[in-house]
């Protein structure tokens, strides 16, 4: 299976937004921070968790980008969601939470959420351009039903 060039730029460049909020992850988790509970280091188990989690949405929007259909209604669908997770994070950030990695998994939601919504949206702007460009002659149904007269 052969895959468009966009859709391939897509894909490499969501894996590096998720390489380097990994990064990101494996640095915010190296401080010492202190909270209501006292101080002590974050636990390896939310950096875990919080890089399967972007391997995860990583390995989604791939298998979204894989079909060989317009996929736009799928990057929107995932960018919309995308974003309903950053407003989680950013709700962890506005509580008491001791939650380590929700700033880093904020902004990698909200980064990653937009580009797949304006992804979605030029795709699906680009197909409802391309189905306006066509004239009412060169449509497949319109032709079908010529095939129906045979006396034409």
């Amino acid at each position: 299976m052969r895959y468009p060039k966009r859709k391939l730029a897509l894909f490499f460049v969501t894996q590096a937004l998720a390489v380097s909020a990994m990064i990101s992850l494996l640095r915010s988790n190296r401080t010492v921070r202190c909270g209501l509970e006292g101080c002590g280091e974050p636990s390896g188990v939310l950096l875990v968790l919080s890089v399967v989690l972007i391997v995860g949405e990583v390995a989604i929007v791939g298998a979204a980008l894989s079909n060989d259909k317009p996929v736009w209604r799928g990057l929107a669908a995932i960018g919309f969601v995308q974003l309903i997770g950053a407003a989680a994070n950013g709700i962890c950030i506005g509580t008491s939470a001791s939650v380590y990695n929700a700033p880093v998994l904020a902004g990698w939601h909200v980064v990653a959420g937009l580009l797949m919504l304006a992804a979605g949206v030029a795709a699906g702007g680009a197909d409802l351009l391309a189905r306006l460009r066509r004239t009412d002659e060169n449509l497949p149904e319109h032709q079908a039903n010529l095939q129906m007269w045979p006396f034409d």
